[in-house]
């Protein structure tokens, strides 16, 4: 199993069938989808039976639905806290400043700057 499919085996939601149950909720038909996309019927149910897809499509169905399945992937990344917020730009300058290196003065000249 390569990385790709352990990734999708252990996202716990499966986003065609997610897509469905947007559709359905909005009274949609697999008709009206389709013809939004466009493309054959057949592809939305192809589409549903996808535990992921293309970051493309995907876009093109929140769109069309008015729906941000992105949403889903984010908030899994926060739970298992993958995605970290990057250091502001003072705290990257106190971190550098507590190190005793001659950068330590530079440093404390650019925040007097500041």
């Amino acid at each position: 199993m390569d990385t790709k499919e352990r990734a999708a085996a252990d996202f716990p939601l499966h986003i065609g069938q997610m897509i469905r149950r947007e559709m359905l909720r909005q009274q949609r038909s697999v008709s009206w989808l389709a013809e939004q996309i466009p493309c054959d019927r057949r592809n939305i149910y192809h589409i549903f039976r996808r535990p992921n897809i293309d970051s493309g499509l995907l876009l093109k169905l929140s769109l069309i639905l008015h729906t941000d399945f992105f949403r889903f992937y984010s908030a899994y990344l926060a739970d298992t806290q993958v995605v970290t917020t990057p250091p502001t730009f003072h705290t990257l300058l106190r971190r550098l400043a507590a190190r005793r290196t001659p950068m330590r003065r530079l440093i404390s000249a650019a925040r007097m700057c500041a």
